[in-house]
């Protein structure tokens, strides 16, 4: 044990960062029908950082988590965060399985009209119809939500993550004995 303990204090936190953000991109490229699969498991994952984030910030794990621990935690934790963000910006299916589940009735389709752009790359348009102009509205406001939570998740882990940081320091610094020298 003593060994990862010297090997995780020498390894600087950028580097880890680099290693899980690399681990969390091979593994959603092999794994990517295991992605399509359990989408909703992703997903809830994905939006249950904000509750992490609250757990941490609150303070409940800082009797459990060194400050060391707690730097790890956040690498791969915001790595994951982050990477699901870029998934999930991307994925233009993630529209169409939402308006079919809670929208019964709603069509999804992919229009080619023909043109092309500059690099003659053919230019698609995705068109999509609600029943009811309450789904209308939301199938239109779904990718600025999306957009929304895929910048907004990660941003919340990462500032409770530095008060917790935080707040474990002051803990350490208050804790340190203060040796006064005498006059």
């Amino acid at each position: 044990m003593k060994w990862t303990n010297k090997l995780a204090d020498s390894i600087p936190e950028w580097i880890l960062a680099i290693i899980a953000f690399a681990a969390f991109v091979v593994s959603a490229w092999w794994a990517g029908a295991i992605y399509r699969k359990f989408l909703v498991f992703w997903i809830s994952l994905w939006l249950f950082t904000p509750g992490v984030a609250y757990i941490i910030g609150s303070g409940k794990l800082d009797d459990h988590l060194t400050e060391k621990g707690m730097k790890a935690f956040r690498v791969w934790l915001m790595s994951f965060s982050v990477v699901m963000s870029f998934i999930i910006f991307f994925d233009d299916d993630l529209r169409a399985k939402f308006g079919h589940y809670f929208f019964k009735g709603s069509k999804f389709w992919i229009d080619d009209s023909g043109m092309q752009d500059d690099d003659g790359n053919p230019m698609i348009s995705h068109y999509f119809f609600a029943p009811t102009a309450w789904g209308t509205f939301v199938l239109r406001l779904f990718n600025w939500v999306k957009m929304g939570l895929c910048l907004l998740l990660p941003y919340i882990l990462h500032k409770s993550f530095e008060h917790a940081i935080r707040v474990q320091e002051q803990r350490r610094y208050r804790q340190t004995p203060v040796t006064q020298t005498p006059p």
